[in-house]
Parts: C-alpha cells; sequence; structure tokens
C-alpha cells in the first residue's frame, strides 16, 4: 500500500508491504517483521523507535549467534553488501 503526506502521531506502524511518501511520524514505534519490503521516502522521524519482531527479529538473533560462535567474517561480509547496495556498487 502506497500512503502519502500522512501524519502518524503516538501510533504503531507496521512498516511491512507499505510505501510511504513524505509523511511524518512523530513518537512511533515502526516495526520491521520480515514479511514484504518497504520503503520511506521524504518521511520525517521525531522521537520514533525501529523494532524488529517475527522473522526481522529472528534473523537478527540468528546473526548475533552467528557472530559469537565463529561467523563474524560472514555477517560482517554481509553488512559490507548491505552497505554497498545503496551506492551502485558490486556484489560479489
Amino acid at each position: 500500500m502506497r500512503i502519502s503526506n500522512y501524519e502518524f502521531k503516538d501510533q504503531i506502524i507496521i512498516l511491512d508491504a507499505n510505501e510511504f511518501e513524505k509523511c511524518s511520524f512523530d513518537n512511533c514505534r515502526l516495526i520491521v517483521q520480515g514479511f514484504g519490503g518497504f520503503k520511506l521516502i521524504e518521511c520525517k522521524r521525531d522521537n520514533c523507535k525501529f523494532e524488529f519482531a517475527g522473522p526481522a527479529a529472528m534473523t537478527l538473533n540468528i546473526m548475533g549467534n552467528l557472530y559469537h560462535q565463529g561467523g563474524k567474517d560472514l555477517v560482517e561480509n554481509a553488512f559490507k553488501h548491505i552497505r554497498e547496495a545503496g551506492n551502485g556498487a558490486s556484489k560479489d
């Protein structure tokens, strides 16, 4: 769903499978569950918290466990790819 020019205040917002354009979020909990991508385009956030739930939270938990159980290079490489994804760098 695409939501444009909307003001959210004191709400819990599920970001998954939504596109927010020119919206403002004030004192909101922004939840990423991992069931679909989302976009925040030219949005303003004030006093908001990002939180992870469901599959997204599980993925972070798994990555944390991997990092501390000998998989530091694997996790660091994943973050390298994440950082490079937005700047057009190769993903090898």
